[in-house]
């Protein structure tokens, strides 16, 4: 299907509606006023695009009159642009539209290109080397025009249209300066308007192609619908005249029936008549048959011993025919013992013949198999070599595959023990950190105890002295370690961790001085 612009496509459905509101209007059978409110919202829609295609054309004259002071280049730049937007399309077929579209998409990138670069060769600076193809040589004739309406001097589709990689390296090579690249969007945008403007005739002379090939399908559709109006009327007016036919028949036919009915019923009387009269007739003769019957079933009886005596003659003449059966069997026997003779004959013939060939034949054959076999034996050596090769290269692969195995193995195994012995390094410091903490209290505890001790040792030479000084002491017997475990009993009472001190002092003492005498 082929694209319209927005015009062409309003003017198509207001050419629809019209012959249709025209059908309308000659069956009665609706109103034409919603066709005559939505031409008229069309025709609206049309001048609004009337007037903007107006604006359009007069900027794209306002851009070529502002072009008239600019370098030739940008003046054969502008006419090409003009030239070739005229001499794309043509054709309404949904590839020919996108083939069109993409031309015009080319050729208006290719003109802001030859714009961008007439500025530069305007400015003095060089042309990039991707661009040097669309550079813009100079008109053959000096005589400049612009033409919107006139065709004369349009070019061939492909005269003025490159490849499409040599506009895309250009733009490429445009795109690495944003100087460049702004002149070029600036001029692409006025390439859109001026060939946007260029190409309102030809979409008219489309437009109003359109509107004569809509013209004539809408002046053929309504006579279509006419011919098949009257048509209509024509089957409808058969169609009652056959069902009046039809009518007039069935009443005909009922006639015909209510009158044949008695017909009928004497017809049925005069059957039943005739079917009884036949039935005794049959009972008649049924019976007589039976009759007949058992006349023919004794004449059948004698018939069937007459058959049993013939079988007994026919079974004695098969007997006979056994023997003779017999006798024919043992001649063939004999026979086939005799063919036997000569066949073993005949076969010790050939094993004679087969001798002669074997000794004659078979030693060549069997020098040649056994240099075969010779030549197989020294291929099977060397397969075997090569497989044995091929076990030791697989030996190898599954003892390196095996290495490897352990390798990972003990690799997983060093990780899982570093691992460990850093969880162990780990609760070792956090032991030694609390043995720390145990010695220091250990260590002022064990200075607290050394402070007591001298103060119970001070305490015991005190006693000790008093004890000597004092004379009843020493004469009612009592001995130095009863006065050490009253004492130690006392201190006990008054201070029980003291008295486990004391009690692991007085033992430390006692061991060392044993252990001196003994040494």
């Amino acid at each position: 299907m082929a694209r319209f612009t927005t015009t062409q496509i309003l003017l198509l459905l207001l050419m629809v509606q019209m012959p249709w509101a025209q059908a309308d209007h000659l069956n009665s059978n609706f109103s034409a006023t919603p066709i005559i409110a939505g031409g008229s919202q069309m025709l609206h829609h049309l001048g609004s695009q009337a007037h903007k295609h107006n604006e359009i054309f007069n900027e794209a004259v306002i851009i070529l009159d502002a072009m008239k002071s600019s370098p030739s280049c940008n003046r054969v730049a502008a006419t090409r642009l003009v030239e070739s937007c005229q001499s794309v399309g043509g054709k309404h077929t949904d590839d020919a539209q996108a083939d069109e579209h993409e031309a015009l998409d080319r050729i208006r990138s290719m003109y802001a290109a030859r714009l961008a670069i007439c500025e530069l060769d305007g400015a003095g600076a060089s042309v990039p080397a991707p661009c040097l193809p669309i550079t813009v040589s100079p008109p053959a004739t000096p005589k400049f025009r612009f033409s919107f309406v006139k065709k004369s001097q349009v070019l061939d589709s492909g005269s003025d249209m490159l490849p499409k990689e040599v506009i895309e390296n250009c733009l490429k090579a445009l795109e690495s300066r944003p100087q460049w690249w702004t002149s070029y969007s600036n001029n692409r945008q006025n390439a859109m308007v001026i060939c946007q403007a260029t190409r309102l005739e030809m979409e008219r002379e489309e437009l109003l192609d359109l509107h004569r090939a809509i013209v004539e399908t809408s002046s053929k559709l309504h006579q279509g619908l006419q011919e098949a109006l009257y048509n209509s009327a024509l089957e409808t007016s058969q169609h009652h005249t056959f069902l009046e036919e039809v009518r007039q028949l069935q009443m005909r036919l009922v006639e015909e029936i209510e009158g044949s009915a008695s017909v009928t019923q004497s017809a049925l009387h005069k059957l039943l008549r005739q079917v009884h009269a036949g039935l005794d007739r049959i009972s008649t003769s049924v019976t007589s048959v039976m009759d007949q019957l058992h006349r023919e079933a004794g004449t059948l009886e004698k018939e069937i011993k007459h058959t049993a005596e013939s079988a007994h003659s026919i079974q004695e003449t098969l007997l006979e025919m056994q023997g003779e059966a017999i006798s024919r069997s043992q001649e063939l026997a004999r026979l086939h013992e005799e063919d036997t003779l000569a066949y073993r004959n005949v076969a010790s013939l050939v094993q004679i013949s087969l001798q002669s060939i074997v000794d004659k034949d078979v030693a060549r054959l069997s020098q040649r198999m056994m240099t075969f076999d010779a030549s197989l034996e020294w291929l099977n050596s060397r397969l075997v070599l090569i497989l044995e090769q091929e076990n030791k290269m697989t030996q190898r692969l599954q003892t390196m595959e095996v290495s490897m195995e352990q390798s990972y193995n003990r690799a997983n195994d060093l990780q899982q023990a570093q691992q460990s012995q850093a969880k162990a390094l780990a609760a070792q410091s956090r032991k030694q950190e609390e043995i720390r903490y145990k010695t220091q209290i250990s260590q002022a505890l064990l200075d607290k105890v050394t402070t007591t001790t001298a103060n119970l040792h001070s305490m015991m030479d005190e006693a000790t002295v008093k004890f000597k000084r004092t004379p009843g002491l020493h004469s009612g017997g009592i001995s130095t370690w009863t006065l050490c475990l009253l004492l130690f009993i006392l201190i006990g009472v008054q201070n029980a961790k003291m008295a486990v001190a004391l009690f692991f002092l007085i033992f430390g003492h006692i061991l060392a001085t044993f252990c001196f005498h003994f040494f």
